[in-house]
């Protein structure tokens, strides 16, 4: 008594309405499944469309094209209600329609088998289950994902809460002050989509501005910033911070974690653990022209701390990374910064990819630090000892540059 139903059929451009007695169209109250008679006789294509209606005001609708000679059963549309208490189970195969009828239904996914994640935008009312099949969702505040890597978008307005439930899984967060619980695997909670910048910090539990305010986040690996100017932080477990467009200030705090940073970004902290910064084409706007403290600007200046490696990670050649070693070695790590590189060889089989400039050195200093070199973790690196300003290691086959930016 809680969900109302209504049928249509198109022809020829005209839309006629399936009449809900009669036999025309027939919904089991126990299997969910909707069947139906064409009441006339067509030759050629047409579509049937059922629509649900929720008693809360939910609506959601399924359309099914059909090319057939004669008067037309239709069976392959199915509905399903709340068979299950407040639980609505999907099924792995069909095109389902399912309308929340109150505030506590919970549109469920851990139950698929299908090997594949799920694609859900709680927004535009849909569910691609990327098996060929697409549910039609709506009146729904709650979701729980499959055992596979889903994409959650939470609806905006309303707080959603969302249960990634396992696998690696990317969660949009809305305006509505959300609940997202990333269950099992890395999962990354993403706040492009916030029309305002987000400060977001895992270890303290706080969320303010933007898309964030008020959000309760647990479990989350990862955050995504917005394109403007964020703050974020990472917890003690293992973290990685993208802070998007921006100029963005993202602390580590404890763990291993990595900094996906572009030339807008002021401030990367790693704090305790084994930090790495990683650069890309994607947001190297500038190249790798990433000018760390104290560095010439190129671009922007990015204040550094805490950081153990850096890794260059782009398809192009002849990319330049502009540090000062003075500035760029902290205190953790015994002083150590480790650079790598994306090493192509050309046709000569020499490296033409990426560069490190040292802006605080000259040719003569850097060729008077103590050389070595050594394999960390399965990378060999040249190794350049500045003594109490501490060790550089370059990975074997990046050119390095002086303060003029001649090759040493």
């Amino acid at each position: 008594g809680n969900i109302t139903y209504a049928a249509t059929y198109t022809y020829n451009g005209q839309t006629y309405t399936i009449p809900t007695s009669g036999g025309a169209l027939n919904i089991n109250p126990t299997t969910g499944l909707i069947t139906g008679k064409i009441p006339a006789s067509y030759e050629g294509d047409f579509s049937v469309t059922i629509i649900a209606n929720s008693s809360t005001g939910a609506s959601a609708s399924k359309t099914i094209d059909y090319n057939l000679m004669s008067q037309a059963d239709f069976n392959a549309i199915e509905v399903i209600g709340p068979r299950y208490g407040a639980y609505l189970l999907a099924q792995d195969i069909g095109d389902n329609l399912m309308v929340g009828v109150g505030d506590d239904d919970i549109l469920r996914y851990d139950f698929l088998k299908t090997g594949k994640g799920v694609i859900a935008d709680l927004n535009e009312a849909t569910v691609d289950k990327q098996n060929g099949y697409v549910d039609s969702v709506d009146g729904y505040k709650e979701i729980v994902g499959t055992q596979y890597d889903d994409i959650i978008i939470a609806k905006d307005g309303v707080q959603t809460n969302v249960n990634a439930y396992k696998g690696n899984d990317l969660i949009y967060s809305s305006s509505g002050g959300d609940i997202i619980v990333g269950g099992d695997g890395f999962d990354t909670v993403s706040y492009e989509r916030s029309t305002g910048a987000v400060n977001v910090d895992l270890l303290n539990q706080n969320t303010n501005w933007g898309f964030a305010q008020n959000d309760t986040l647990v479990g989350i690996e990862a955050l995504e910033g917005s394109k403007y100017n964020d703050v974020l932080k990472g917890d003690n477990a293992n973290n990685t911070l993208t802070g998007g467009a921006g100029s963005d200030k993202l602390y580590g705090n404890g763990g291993n974690d990595t900094f996906i940073i572009d030339e807008n970004d002021s401030i990367v902290d790693g704090g305790s653990g084994y930090d790495r910064v990683m650069i890309t084409d994607d947001n190297s706007y500038n190249g790798n022209h990433i000018s760390f403290a104290g560095a010439y600007t190129v671009g922007a200046s990015v204040d550094v701390s805490g950081i153990e490696e850096i890794n260059m990670d782009n398809k192009s050649y002849n990319e330049t990374l502009h540090i000062t070693v003075k500035d760029l070695i902290g205190s953790s790590e015994d002083n150590i910064v480790r650079i790598k590189g994306d090493l192509v060889s050309d046709f000569d089989g020499a490296y033409t990819d990426d560069n490190v400039q040292i802006h605080d050195k000259t040719a003569a200093e850097i060729n008077n630090a103590d050389r070595g070199t050594t394999t960390y973790q399965g990378v060999r690196y040249d190794v350049y000892d500045f003594g109490s300003e501490g060790k550089l290691y370059v990975e074997y086959g990046l050119d390095v540059l002086d303060a003029s930016g001649n090759q040493v």
